[in-house]
């Protein structure tokens, strides 16, 4: 995912553990609010890309 904060854009990636069945919205929010959010210490932010895929070959 990469963010747009101010005139700053930030790049974040990793894995994440759903359970089957979640929906692609309700990763996406929890990514937001208790990932980007938390982490980068901001309230509002846009966001420039956002990808979700299966972790597997």
């Amino acid at each position: 995912m990469t963010v747009l904060i101010g005139r700053t854009q930030a790049t974040a990636s990793g894995t994440i553990d759903v359970q089957p069945g979640t929906s692609r919205l309700s990763v996406f929010t929890h990514i937001i609010e208790n990932c980007v959010k938390r982490e980068l210490g901001v309230d509002e932010l846009s966001i420039l890309y956002f990808s979700l895929e299966l972790d597997t070959l």
